[in-house]
């Protein structure tokens, strides 16, 4: 049986960490996608206090018996990347991100692609490339130096080439570390017409990271639908995962929005677990 667990900060933002992690606990998970590192907010205030209040969430997350199994690294969007002293101030976040790992022994930091031209399309594409390969070619020496693996998510933009399933994983493999792999969002891949069972089978062992949601095929339309919603194959998927050799943990990218009513919340998080437990056999 895969570890399974799901996003947190919605309900984290909703409840606070104590409560939040007593529902997820109560609801079934193991574990825990510390999706909130993703945040700008959380390092505005300086290094130190990002890691104070890290600390705090991981302790409360632990007091429950949750596996904090990966997180989400520093992101932003609309995309920031289109400078030099931009991309040095990402390295900067991230590899901050990546202390944070190690400081409290969580194994992986997902993160998404440098998008130098925007999100919209690849200006020049081998360019494009060239600086992804340079700055995570950095990116991860600093990873391997805090013992804490980088997962490259696959995007949902279908004029940017690298947001293919095929293309994202073809530059993990160019990065050629144990400290790079890939996370599969399946709902990105979905969205954007690629097969999310083929793309379980080609990543083999260099899958080390799963957001797994749903969504109804429609160009760019990622819904963050909780599986089954939509439109994937998710008996194909549950069976190309089961005969995977990866095994990261079955991590759900959806989550109970807070317009729930209260008195109903835990019965949607709990069907949550059931999903996610089922998908991970």
């Amino acid at each position: 049986m895969r570890l399974t667990g799901t996003e947190i900060m919605p309900t984290l933002n909703r409840f606070g960490a104590e409560k939040a992690f007593k529902l997820f606990k109560e609801a079934g998970f193991e574990g825990c996608d510390f999706d909130h590192l993703s945040q700008n907010y959380f390092y505005r205030n300086g290094p130190e206090a990002f890691r104070k209040e890290t600390r705090e969430t991981v302790e409360a997350a632990r007091k429950e018996g949750l596996v904090i199994y990966q997180c989400h690294g520093p992101w932003q969007h609309p995309t920031m990347d289109y400078t030099e002293a931009q991309r040095a101030e990402r390295f900067e976040k991230m590899s901050l991100c990546l202390e944070v790992c190690r400081d409290n022994q969580i194994p992986v930091m997902v993160i998404h692609p440098l998008m130098p031209y925007s999100d919209g399309h690849d200006g020049d594409y081998e360019e494009f490339k060239k600086i992804n390969y340079e700055f995570f070619s950095r990116l991860t020496e600093k990873a391997i130096a805090c013992g804490v693996k980088i997962a490259f998510e696959n995007m949902p933009f279908n004029h940017l080439t690298m947001s293919s399933p095929q293309e994202t994983l073809a530059f993990v493999k160019k990065i050629n570390s144990d400290h790079f792999g890939f996370c599969l969002d399946t709902g990105h891949a979905h969205c954007l017409h690629f097969d999310v069972v083929q793309a379980v089978k080609d990543a083999g062992d260099k899958l080390i990271a799963l957001h797994v949601h749903d969504n109804d095929g429609a160009l760019c339309n990622d819904a963050h639908l909780i599986p089954y919603r939509g439109t994937i194959d998710w008996e194909g998927f549950k069976t190309a995962l089961k005969e995977s050799p990866a095994t990261c943990a079955l991590s759900l990218e959806t989550s109970v929005r807070d317009t729930c009513p209260e008195d109903i919340f835990f019965n949607y998080l709990k069907s949550l677990s059931m999903i996610a437990h089922y998908l991970g056999e």
